[in-house]
């Protein structure tokens, strides 16, 4: 009884080797599968992203320059301009654009003044000339004389 005691003890340590052993081999190729991948990762994403990178570049800049060409085509072309179709109807393309005249007001007169005139130390509100006139306001005989 004392060899099978033996025995059964020494197959358990063969056992618990092998597990071991097992164990061991599984972690160096999961450690060597950790890198492998890490390392092609990162290899393919250098190269995915310079072609990409590059791919992208010449994309947009072949199509930047296709619509280019088609723009200066579209103006060479057999079309009037927008400025000789004004000079048809005596028109020219430069707008002139109204002027107006700024004048102040006051809270309580019914004056509008120049900038810088006295009687605009307590209150001063700018307006355009149209509408003080509009309005009804008069020059003041200081400053508008």
């Amino acid at each position: 009884m004392g060899d099978r005691r033996g025995d059964q003890i020494a197959w358990i340590i063969i056992v618990l080797i092998i597990i071991a052993s097992a164990a061991i081999c599984a972690r160096k190729e999961s450690e060597a599968y950790e890198r492998g991948y890490s390392d092609g990762y990162e290899a393919g994403l250098a190269d995915g992203y310079e072609n990409g990178y590059s791919t992208g570049e010449n994309k947009g800049y072949l199509t930047g320059y296709a619509a280019r060409g088609r723009i200066e085509s579209a103006r060479q072309s057999s079309s009037p301009s927008t400025a000789e179709i004004l000079s048809k109807y005596g028109l020219s393309e430069s707008v002139q654009q109204p002027t107006t005249q700024t004048v102040y007001i006051t809270d309580s007169g019914t004056k509008y003044h120049r900038d810088g005139c006295q009687y605009l130390r307590n209150s001063k509100m700018p307006i355009s000339l149209s509408t003080a006139k509009e309005r009804g306001y008069t020059p003041c005989s200081k400053c508008w004389n």
